[in-house]
């Protein structure tokens, strides 16, 4: 396994500090808590390849797999590591190839069923980032206890969670 990129080590120590404490995760790697402070803040990482991966690997556990979608292998910016996003990602998609061989097998003209072999099935990355995105604006503002007008004037734009909701039981 190649040396993990920076944001799925940041992930999966915070999930393992989340599990074992910072104190566990020391002790088993064999570092002080203050150097596992700094690999949860992405101050720094470990020196050895193998420690690094070992945490990747550790960690998998408890935030489950990545997402890559498009780009190439090693490409961190196409991959999506939120576990609520990889499965509205596997769920809309899901439903988009339902739908997609519903349309074909409906289709009555070379041309519907030309159109709708050409419909997409995927998710892009641009509808897994603002999927994500919103969620974590929505989350963190719950947890503030934001209202309405506060949530507008902290993120620029207006949002709750059953326009939320709304939005993307729809895909």
């Amino acid at each position: 396994m190649p040396r993990p990129s920076e944001e799925l080590f940041s992930l999966r120590v915070r999930a393992l500090v989340g599990r074992d404490g910072r104190q566990g995760v020391a002790d088993f790697y064999g570092v002080s808590s203050r150097t596992v402070g700094r690999w949860e803040r992405g101050e720094s990482r470990p020196q050895s390849s193998s420690t690094a991966t070992s945490v990747a690997r550790r960690g998998r556990a408890e935030t489950g797999p990545v997402l890559q979608l498009g780009g190439g292998r090693f490409s961190s910016q196409n991959t999506v590591y939120n576990p609520d996003a990889i499965a509205y990602v596997n769920t809309v998609s899901a439903r988009r190839a339902s739908a997609r061989e519903a349309a074909i097998r409906n289709a009555s003209t070379p041309a519907e069923r030309a159109m709708a072999e050409a419909t997409p099935t995927t998710v892009t990355r641009t509808e897994a980032v603002n999927f994500d995105r919103r969620l974590e604006n929505l989350t963190y503002a719950a947890e503030q206890g934001f209202d309405y007008s506060e949530f507008e004037e902290y993120f620029g734009y207006e949002d709750d969670w059953d326009a939320f909701r709304t939005s993307y039981s729809e895909q």
